[in-house]
């Protein structure tokens, strides 16, 4: 089974653009509600929520733009192996 998109050229572009624009725009809303999510839990605003929120939406970004990246450029020893049948001889050479 193969994960990666069959897109070249600008076609890839325009799907990686759009992959991390919306990407973007989840993460932005996912962060906030997780940030008023521990204030609710806390009881209080943090003093200095916006350095918690830019940590949130840092570590969230990099775990799903590096799944992006994966499912649009996998490396080339997945593809290869997802493309080609195990060639597996029995001991003994029969």
């Amino acid at each position: 089974m193969q994960h990666a998109l069959n897109l070249t050229g600008r076609d890839s572009f325009i799907m990686e653009m759009i992959y991390y624009t919306a990407a973007g725009i989840f993460l932005y809303f996912i962060s906030d509600w997780l940030l008023e999510q521990l204030e609710r839990a806390r009881g209080s605003r943090f003093p200095h929520r916006s350095i918690l929120f830019f940590v949130i939406i840092l570590s969230l970004s990099m775990a799903t733009f590096h799944l992006i990246q994966t499912y649009m450029f996998p490396p080339p020893a997945a593809v290869e192996s997802s493309q080609e049948a195990p060639n597996i001889q029995p001991p003994g050479g029969k």
